[in-house]
């Protein structure tokens, strides 16, 4: 295979190239050569690439709180002062932004979002909160004890200024992998689950935030100002005791004027807030239309009300401008791993926040979800957009991420997790549709976009990697990708060092490069009672 004639014509004509050629192009070009534990690298923790692949994402690890991002270099190459300065040869220095200051203020190294066109970088900051959270909202999780001020802050990745900042003040919003906020285009929702609200954001062409709408006791901007005219103001006046005292005499009696019955404002508000609200009443038209048991599903549902009222959102997804995802569940899992909730049942609901109107809902056992999920799984992930300043305009990104509804190997190891699951033993049919249905919502930037992770062209170890962004437990041995059509390897991933000593516990993460031959992977090593180390290797094309 001529491998300079494919890289020609793909440089001469990327519009022109298929799909299967762009595949055929990978497989002969690939990772070839590692460079082991880089030493001469920045005081940085090294986060992600940014969607474009001109750019890498590091946090300083100095007390500046500084967000340091490095432009990838073109056309490097073997030299002879190659391993005087490995770091530097790759990488040089775009800007250097301080987002934050103040001794308390601690810079979220889990939390990195990219707009669409990889023009703004969303960080975030937390520091414990200066003010005791309310308790007057019924709808709160009192359970959820870590209350801290979170603050969001928009970057221009061409400039490194800060363009604007919002601060959520006694909340809890998960930041680890992104869990509470979902970008899709430049509509950014945050979830805050001490609050049980949403809060909806559009990012504008300068950078701003503008909000948008907030769900959850309210559906509509106008709500709370209606709801406030419409509640009484206060308690009525009480009525004397005097006048209410026995008459001594039938003149006392006929004078006595008639006593104004006392009325007490309730201690609390019983009231349903409004997207609850909305739950509840698809649930009751759902079973009251019933064409079959009418009566067994509205008994079902009256004398299940209450747990029906206790639900909590656990996580949201923005699916397009129009419509949110939610995922209900019980009030004890709402901070828990997905592994630990995943044989509760839960519902999804399908909300669509511009009518206020619930689409509809299923259980986490449900199998048309599952057919749904299964057939249309690339409509819960994203579409990148690659923003190509050269060029001057955008393009949508080839390689996407191999799933059950355009991947037939992907489609072929979902059914077998399925059945695997059927069959355990203290598994069955709904454990297995649970177990699957598990990672709803997703957070689409959390999956690496790659062309060596195209399950049609390449095969791998998913326990020791995989297309998520998750640390995995690193191996004594490098980790390898086969060809899927001879089954040979075609290279290796080195995650260690070269000694391959063993010792204390070990994770690995990956960053892959969009489309590049190059990828960096840093091990983590956990020393008990001791600072954890890290070792970083990159390995390249040549």
């Amino acid at each position: 295979m001529n491998v300079a004639r494919l890289t020609v014509h793909r440089a001469r004509h990327p519009s022109r190239n298929p799909r299967w050629q762009q595949r055929r192009f990978y497989l002969h070009v690939h990772p070839r050569v590692t460079h082991y534990e880089i030493e001469d690298d920045p005081n940085v923790a090294i986060r992600k690439f940014t969607p474009c692949g001109r750019y890498i994402v590091t946090f300083s690890r100095s007390p500046g709180h500084f967000v340091d991002v490095y432009r990838l270099r073109s056309g490097f190459r073997q030299t002879e002062e190659f391993s005087q300065s490995l770091w530097k040869h790759f990488f040089a220095l775009h800007f250097s932004c301080q987002v934050c200051r103040g001794p308390r203020i601690a810079l979220n190294k889990d939390f990195c979002l990219f707009t669409a066109d990889a023009r703004y970088l969303l960080v975030a900051s937390t520091e414990p909160t200066s003010q005791p959270p309310a308790d007057d909202d019924p709808e709160m999780v009192h359970t959820i004890r870590n209350i801290e001020d979170i603050t969001i802050y928009v970057i221009d990745m061409e400039t490194g200024e800060v363009c604007c900042s919002h601060k959520f003040e006694a909340d809890s919003i998960s930041l680890a992998h992104n869990a509470g906020f979902c970008l899709r285009g430049s509509m950014l929702a945050v979830f805050s689950s001490y609050r049980q609200t949403i809060h909806l954001f559009r990012i504008r062409e300068t950078g701003d935030l503008l909000r948008l709408q907030t769900i959850g006791a309210t559906c509509y901007p106008d709500d709370a100002m209606y709801l406030s005219q419409t509640r009484p103001a206060g308690p009525a006046q009480r009525v004397p005791a005097a006048a209410l005292a026995p008459p001594t005499s039938l003149a006392a009696i006929l004078e006595r004027p008639a006593p104004v019955p006392e009325i007490h404002a309730e201690a609390t508000d019983n009231s349903i807030p409004g997207i609850k609200h909305r739950l509840l009443a698809f649930l009751w038209r759902r079973a009251q239309s019933a064409t079959t048991n009418r009566k067994a599903q509205l008994r079902y549902f009256h004398n299940h009300f209450d747990e029906y009222r206790a639900l909590c959102i656990w996580k949201m997804q923005l699916l397009d401008d129009h419509h949110l995802l939610l995922k209900y569940g019980s009030v004890k899992y709402v901070e828990s791993r997905s592994s630990d909730s995943m044989g509760i049942l839960a519902f999804f609901a399908v909300y669509n926040f511009i009518t206020t109107e619930v689409v509809n809902v299923y259980e986490n056992n449900s199998e048309a979800l599952l057919r749904a999920y299964e057939d249309y799984a690339e409509f819960f992930f994203e579409d990148r957009v690659i923003g190509t300043a050269e060029a001057g305009h955008s393009v949508l990104a080839p390689y996407q991420i191999s799933l059950p509804s355009n991947s037939f190997c992907a489609r072929d190891a979902f059914r077998k997790q399925l059945y695997a699951a059927r069959t355990a033993r203290n598994g069955g049919p709904d454990q297995s549709i649970r177990r699957s249905l598990s990672e709803l919502p997703v957070a689409p930037q959390n999956y690496r976009e790659s062309p060596y992770f195209d399950l049609e062209l390449f095969s791998y170890d998913e326990k020791h990697i995989s297309h998520a962004e998750r640390l995995k437990h690193c191996s004594d041995f490098p980790v390898k990708f086969y060809s899927r059509a001879s089954g040979r390897v075609v290279f290796r991933v080195p995650t260690g060092t070269k000694s391959h000593s063993r010792g204390p516990k070990r994770l690995a993460s990956f960053l892959f490069h969009p489309w590049l031959p190059f990828v960096i992977t840093i091990q983590h090593v956990i020393h008990p009672q001791q600072h954890h180390s890290s070792h970083t290797n990159i390995h390249v094309w040549a």
